[in-house]
């Protein structure tokens, strides 16, 4: 689909016009570069399966080339990994990659020694993990650090070029591994749409999820900027995206049978973060709670949403010989 044409309630596609009588749009969103045309060009993303699999190559790749490298300060570049962005998703990365490097790379690469890998997350704000209680994003900060993981706040990023990282303090962290989790943005078919707009680029919408100039379209996820009563606006998150669509649908539904409708109301229940074998930290209902019990629901909610009872099993089992033997199932050549 090239672009919408509001007035006439169509979209443009490749393949023709399609007419609506009510449009929901779901387009999800894309990484938020903030205009850095280096960090676009030399950082790596994590949208999509592709990415993550493009993430786990080049940190294989890195391993491979420092060992054939006798150079200390390209060595040094080709171990050390950056991650920009604090948020729950850069953490969960963050601990998985720690993790890897920490056991199954450990031990498929002995001729590399620990203490020369370092992971490094960067985080532009001064708050960490901001969407969780201080306790829990306490708590997560020192299982990271007591890991290895280096942390840095209040730090932007002032550069980023294909052996190293600048940030806005001066500091020069040689890599050739960064990975942007910084943010994400509303895709050029929203920015392009005449419609009123949030700081951040989302679409604002009304109670009903529509909105208010062309009341036939509805947005739901990461571009619908949903102000709750007393509180601010949804974040871009599944758990809300998911709860956005089935308002939308059951809304359309009671206006086409002339039924009264129901403003969407949104009550967050669980928020968990992972963070590397036997650790999350999760909210559960009010409740804190961190260490091997949020570990256990983390995995256990991540596998009641998987698709199919083959990847429930495949997963799991994965999980299981990971687990016991320290080593991953999950070999990309």
């Amino acid at each position: 689909m090239s672009s919408i044409d509001l007035e006439a309630k169509k979209l443009i596609t490749d393949d023709g016009d399609l007419s609506y009588d009510y449009l929901v749009l779901a387009p999800g969103s894309t990484t938020n570069f903030y205009n850095q045309k280096d960090a676009e060009e030399h950082a790596l993303p994590l949208k999509t399966l592709r990415d993550g699999i493009a993430i786990h190559n080049r940190i294989i790749d890195a391993y491979e080339g420092a060992m054939l490298e006798n150079d200390i300060q390209r060595r040094l570049e080709w171990l050390t990994f950056v991650v920009v962005g604090g948020g729950a998703t850069g953490v969960e990365l963050t601990a998985s990659l720690q993790d890897f490097v920490s056991h199954a790379l450990a031990r498929d690469y002995p001729q590399i020694k620990p203490s020369e890998v370092r992971v490094v997350q960067i985080e532009a704000g001064g708050q960490f993990l901001s969407g969780l209680s201080p306790a829990l994003a306490k708590e997560a900060w020192h299982k990271l650090t007591s890991r290895g993981v280096e942390i840095r706040l209040d730090t932007a990023i002032r550069q980023v070029n294909a052996h190293q990282v600048i940030t806005s303090q001066g500091e020069v962290i040689p890599t050739r591994t960064t990975i942007w989790l910084a943010g994400v943005k509303p895709p050029a078919l929203i920015e392009a749409l005449p419609l009123a707009k949030a700081k951040d680029g989302r679409l604002v919408v009304s109670n009903y999820l529509e909105v208010s100039q062309y009341p036939e379209v509805y947005v739901v996820g990461d571009c619908a900027f949903f102000a709750a009563e007393g509180g601010g606006p949804l974040p871009p998150k599944g758990q809300v995206a998911v709860p956005e669509g089935r308002a939308a649908g059951r809304d359309i539904i009671r206006r086409l049978q002339g039924r009264p409708r129901q403003p969407f109301q949104f009550s967050p229940q669980i928020e968990l973060v992972y963070l590397g074998r036997n650790a999350a930290v999760a909210q559960l209902w009010g409740q804190d709670f961190g260490g091997f019990p949020a570990s256990l629901l983390w995995r256990t909610i991540y596998l009641t949403k998987l698709a199919g009872f083959r990847n429930k099993l495949s997963v799991a089992l994965d999980w299981s010989f990971t687990y016991f033997s320290h080593r991953s199932t999950a070999r990309l050549e």
